[in-house]
């Protein structure tokens, strides 16, 4: 599915909770454009499955600073990678994250859009 695709799906069902496994392929850079893609992107949450694959440890930051510290949550492929990795990846320098956005990524996020 390309970035133009998974967005017109997101714009489409924008009132469904959507969460988007790896990601969503980088998606989270089109938070970057005008207003209506903020307002498009209010129920998407970003999924880490498999980013240590996909990304370098920065995406995380990036993603949380331009989604929201709580639209990102712990990668959901388990037993493809083990916590362990996930918390490897998350807590690296490249990473920067502080506590409280590891904690968030790590389930807190998850108990809000999961009640």
């Amino acid at each position: 599915m390309t970035l133009a695709a998974l967005y017109e799906l997101v714009t489409n069902h924008c009132y469904t909770k959507l969460i988007l496994a790896h990601m969503g392929g980088g998606i989270f850079f089109y938070a970057c454009l005008k207003r209506e893609v903020s307002q498009a992107l209010a129920n998407v949450w970003l999924d880490t499955a498999a980013s240590p694959f996909l990304y370098r440890p920065r995406a995380y930051a990036l993603a949380l600073e331009l989604m929201g510290d709580d639209k990102v949550l712990m990668g959901s492929d388990y037993p493809l990678l083990p916590v362990k990795r996930y918390r490897r990846e998350l807590s690296s320098p490249e990473a920067g994250l502080t506590h409280r956005q590891m904690d968030m990524v790590m389930g807190r996020n998850a108990t809000y859009l999961i009640p």
